[in-house]
């Protein structure tokens, strides 16, 4: 099963029908893994840039739609149409009203932050979670997207070492300390807080975060 450190994945996997205990029995947190399968990217910061320009988005839209309605309309018809067109607008971009106040939530936990997940199996809950450094590219991320579409069906391949197992209940949290000043200790109380709400956007169950080393296809 393994190959001195490093465990292949699916080659490695014993036959017979998988779950997820199966495949975290089999890891170590310290292990070295080649994971070969279906690749999902995440890319926060266009998603940032989409939700924050989604009402020009709309705007582009609409008028695209209703081009060729103002085009051929008569003067009397014309006032009309662009009334209509500014509904639709305004109807749209209600429906969508909480995008920027997401855009928020996203830039200040993620930032800009690229993530790629490798499914070696049809399982979608067995999945390995690796965050990738723009700089290191050897394409542009848009170029990548244009090549392979936003949902790539060939395999690639990822290498690297295991992060974090996270386990299925949530972590304890850690001792309280005492200091000897009240400012200290509410500064402390702050920083537990944030703990708290970064661990929502930070890897979890089922996810096995790697370290990556490098990404290919073969």
């Amino acid at each position: 099963m393994q190959h001195g450190r490093v465990t292949r994945f699916p080659e490695d996997v014993q036959s017979g029908r998988l779950s997820l205990d199966v495949f975290r029995s089999q890891l170590s947190p310290v292990d070295y893994v080649v994971a070969k399968g279906r690749p999902m990217l995440s890319d926060y910061d266009s998603l940032t840039t989409l939700l924050r320009d989604m009402n020009q988005i709309i705007d582009s839209l609409i008028e695209m739609q209703f081009a060729k309605q103002l085009n051929e309309a008569s003067d009397a018809n014309r006032e009309k149409i662009k009334q209509d067109m500014l509904s639709r607008a305004a109807s749209m971009k209600q429906s969508t009203g909480f995008f920027p106040v997401f855009a928020s939530v996203i830039e200040r936990f993620y930032k800009d932050r690229l993530i790629l997940r490798i499914l070696p199996f049809d399982e979608a809950s067995v999945r390995f979670s690796a965050p990738l450094r723009r700089e290191l590219l050897r394409d542009r991320l848009e170029d990548i997207r244009f090549k392979f579409g936003p949902y790539p069906v060939a395999n690639w391949t990822l290498f690297g070492q295991i992060a974090y197992i996270p386990r299925e209940a949530t972590p304890e949290p850690p001792p309280n300390l005492v200091f000897s000043s009240q400012m200290e200790s509410g500064v402390e109380q702050a920083i537990a807080l944030a703990r708290n709400w970064e661990r929502m956007f930070s890897v979890s169950y089922p996810e096995i975060a790697i370290a990556p080393i490098a990404v290919y296809r073969e």
